[in-house]
């Protein structure tokens, strides 16, 4: 388990400078350096709770260009080469077994993730810590194929949020919300 941050960190990330301060916070944010500079210009955060919802509005905010952009840097789920995703990504994914799924699972999922690409133009995006196990998550793909491209850009935000404040409740810690 990773070691919560603490108040110094985030005096830290209060306190540097433009570029050190996205640097921190990008493990918050599925490989997206631009949302990261949008979020580090609303410092000072009070708490780490702050962090997350100026995550959240940087994210909303987001031109569409950017926001595809976006979607597009998250990886699929149960993809062919997982040690390209981020680590936060593979320990995510690999909670649910995931990173190494068995040819069954791994054929489903390649069905499923080329129909919302080519349904959605851009990849499923879901928060797994939400997630009880793989059943739950082949469930909700199913039922979000089904919905309106509109539904599901709005979804996506929500999830990558949700993903987002995890990541930074898990580098935090319980404790360090206010």
């Amino acid at each position: 388990m990773t070691t919560p941050l603490t108040d110094t960190e985030l005096d830290r990330l209060n306190h540097a400078d433009d570029a050190l301060a996205a640097e921190l916070l990008l493990p918050f944010i599925e490989r997206a350096p631009q949302v990261a500079e949008l979020v580090a210009q609303h410092r000072p955060f009070a708490s780490p709770d702050a962090i997350a919802r100026s995550i959240q509005t940087a994210i909303q905010t987001l031109p569409e260009d950017d926001l595809f952009s976006l979607f597009r840097a998250h990886p699929e789920l149960a993809p062919p080469t997982p040690e390209t995703m981020t680590r936060a990504s593979q320990e995510e994914q690999g909670r649910l077994g995931l990173d190494a799924p068995d040819a069954a699972l791994t054929a489903r999922f390649t069905q499923l993730n080329t129909e919302y690409q080519t349904r959605f133009g851009f990849p499923f995006i879901l928060a797994l810590h939400r997630m009880s196990g793989v059943s739950e998550v082949l469930q909700v793909f199913e039922d979000r194929l089904k919905r309106t491209r509109d539904a599901e850009i709005k979804q996506a935000v929500a999830e990558i949020a949700s993903v987002s404040a995890a990541r930074v409740t898990k580098a935090f810690g319980e404790a360090g919300h206010r």
